[in-house]
């Protein structure tokens, strides 16, 4: 009678346990569009839900600076713009370009 007793608590034990891992480790497999295309992002874990905000957040926010058709972005304002003409962007448009140009010396333009 121990015996069933104690293989009895042994499984309940494991199933509470099991569960509670689970509830912890939530999943996370979304799809937004942002840069012309789908972007799924699968993420693991307690605060899955946040960062995945934070992250669809952030592509939202690239997006919204780098999208050649949207008028308000730092990219179509650059395109639209005259060559003599200067124009205020962002810093993360600004960081880019001059990569960009960094790389393009140190490569000669290949």
């Amino acid at each position: 009678m121990k015996r069933k007793v104690l293989s009895i608590l042994i499984i309940a034990v494991c199933l509470l346990t099991s569960c509670a891992l689970t509830a912890c480790a939530r999943n996370v497999d979304e799809t937004f569009f942002d840069f012309g295309t789908d972007i799924r992002v699968q993420i693991k874990g307690k605060n899955a839900n946040k960062i995945l905000s934070e992250i669809e957040r952030r592509y939202n926010e690239l997006d919204g600076l780098f999208d050649a058709e949207k008028t308000s972005s730092d990219v179509y304002k650059i395109n639209e713009a005259s060559a003599d003409e200067i124009i205020k962007v962002s810093a993360e448009t600004y960081e880019i370009l001059s990569l960009a140009k960094e790389l393009y010396k140190e490569t000669a333009g290949i």
